[in-house]
């Protein structure tokens, strides 16, 4: 009886035991993933100006957040780049959740006059290890310096805009659920064609008496989210631009203020949603073809619209005169 009696306390020891682990571990567990470490984590780099460069390749990507592409007065370098992250971790986000590499090589000592630079931001804040409240890298480029650039944020969205005087000679834009804003400033040159790539988060697209060399292509494509496209020209093309907006689930639009010796035609073709057309001054025709009075002129763009299950919205305004 005295074994049965030891056996059986042994099993209930064994069994409160276990009960109080369960309950310690039950107890633990939310306050290792309570959010209780702020995260405020500023990282920067910079590319160096070799003499002799006179353009720039950038090849950037980022996993997760916000990229803001500036042009600026940079003297002594070509590049600077940050990356800012915010936000609060728990036990297991000790770490700092932000990686920054950033490569570069030039040709200048060969004769040459370019910058090949690489910039990869990768943000790892997996919940619920991590809340992060802002991750913002920003990208900022020596103004000086004729551009190509090749940029892809995985998720998240990008913003760049371009000042007086920069020459962009490429621009390779994807995105995903942030979209992309595109901002090429008055008095800005186009030397390249521009891709814009985005899913879900939608293309906007400002563009304000651009000097283009070459004839050029603007490609603009989105899969579930908007496209807008708005170009305003006073002063002299220089050159042809060909405009291809290509969406699936969505909207499209569209508007032209030209002035002067620059033309526009447009064709649209729509699935579900419809086209709309809107002749505010100087324009005419119909979704085959809607053109400014002036058209063909001698520089101007021609626009091909294409939709599947959204609508397209076109305006036009031409005026002679480019005041």
């Amino acid at each position: 009886m005295d074994g049965v009696r030891g056996q059986g306390a042994a099993l209930s020891l064994a069994v409160i035991a276990v009960a109080a682990a369960v309950i310690l571990a039950a107890l633990a567990i939310p306050f290792l993933f309570l959010q209780y470490r702020t995260v405020d984590v500023r990282e920067e780099q910079t590319i160096a100006l070799p003499t002799g460069a006179e353009r720039i390749e950038l090849n950037v990507t980022a996993t997760v957040g916000r990229l803001l592409v500036e042009f600026v007065d940079l003297p002594d370098r070509s590049a600077r780049v940050v990356a800012e992250v915010k936000g609060h971790s728990g036990y297991f986000g000790e770490a700092s959740p932000i990686r920054l590499d950033v490569t570069a090589s030039n040709d200048t000592a060969q004769g040459g006059e370019t910058v090949y630079a690489s910039v990869r931001f990768d943000t790892y804040a997996p919940w619920p290890y991590y809340s992060l409240s802002e991750t913002v890298y920003t990208l900022q480029l020596n103004r000086s310096l004729r551009a190509d650039l090749n940029l892809t944020v995985t998720t998240g969205g990008v913003v760049l805009y371009t000042v007086p005087g920069v020459v962009l000679e490429g621009l390779r834009l994807n995105a995903t659920n942030d979209g992309a804003v595109v901002s090429l400033g008055n008095g800005t040159i186009l030397a390249g064609d521009i891709r814009i790539r985005t899913a879900t988060g939608g293309t906007a697209l400002l563009w304000t008496n651009v000097t283009v060399v070459g004839d050029r292509t603007v490609s603009l494509t989105e899969s579930s989210g908007f496209i807008m496209a708005h170009f305003d020209q006073a002063s002299p093309l220089g050159s042809d631009v060909s405009v291809v907006c290509k969406n699936t689930v969505g909207e499209i639009e569209v508007s032209f203020l030209l002035r002067g010796d620059v033309s526009a035609g447009v064709t649209a073709h729509g699935g579900i949603g419809g086209i709309g057309l809107v002749p505010i001054e100087g324009f005419s025709g119909t979704a085959a073809l809607f053109a400014s009075d002036n058209y063909p002129a001698s520089s101007g763009f021609d626009a091909r619209l294409n939709n599947t299950l959204g609508s397209i919205e076109v305006e036009g305004s031409w005026t002679s005169d480019r005041h």
